[in-house]
């Protein structure tokens, strides 16, 4: 296990990390979180409340950018985990940097990866407006991981992959009605995966496929 945390602090990203025209872009900061449970370094994920944006989608602790943050996006990694997980700032280890990510409808997402050092699982106060409920996934069960990938053709898309089996299958999988329609004019590429009875897909799954085969 100490290996496997080891390559995730000593990776490094080929990527630019700045973008010119960055304060152009809608700007988020999320934190992968890596936690003990039962003496195994799992990845912790946040299922949000149903009642807000993107309610009852699997993601991980991270938020919109602050202006007094823009600079510095870890900030915000930090902020929004405190906020979400109760947990204090000294809690917080960040190991790496990830790539940043540019979503097809213009949103920019930095990304960190770290530890909650001194914090139990269960002890965790997750913030019930945020957080329904929380999870993990021991890192040596990544591997373990398939991921589908589908395309979606958002100008003509109808959540229907009967007549085209690369377009995201909405109904089939039981994902949000709200993604049965058009998503505007881009072609998005989706990434999809299962733990248990919990589907993880977006940029969540992008992100935890990306942390999968970087410890490959």
């Amino acid at each position: 296990m100490k290996n496997l945390l080891t390559k995730l602090t000593n990776f490094s990203t080929t990527c630019h990390p700045e973008v010119i025209n960055y304060e152009e872009f809608k700007h988020s900061s999320i934190f992968l979180p890596l936690i003990d449970v039962a003496g195994e370094a799992s990845i912790l994920f946040e299922k949000r409340t149903h009642n807000i944006t993107q309610g009852g989608e699997i993601c991980f602790p991270g938020g919109r950018v602050e202006p007094n943050e823009i600079h510095n996006p870890i900030l915000t990694a930090i902020r929004e985990t405190s906020e979400e997980l109760g947990v204090t700032a000294d809690k917080i280890n960040i190991l790496n940097r990830l790539p940043r990510l540019i979503t097809p409808d213009g949103k920019l997402i930095d990304a960190f990866i770290g530890r909650l050092i001194n914090v139990e699982f269960a002890n965790l106060a997750i913030n019930p407006a945020e957080v329904a409920k929380i999870f993990t996934i021991p890192l040596s069960s990544l591997r373990t991981l398939e991921f589908a990938q589908y395309m979606i053709n958002s100008a003509n898309y109808s959540g229907d992959s009967s007549t085209d089996p690369q377009l995201l299958p909405v109904e089939k999988l039981g994902l949000p009605e709200r993604y049965q329609g058009s998503w505007g004019n881009k072609s998005y590429q989706v990434y999809y995966t299962e733990w248990e009875d919990e589907k993880i897909w977006g940029l969540t799954a992008r992100y935890l496929k990306y942390i999968k085969e970087m410890m490959e």
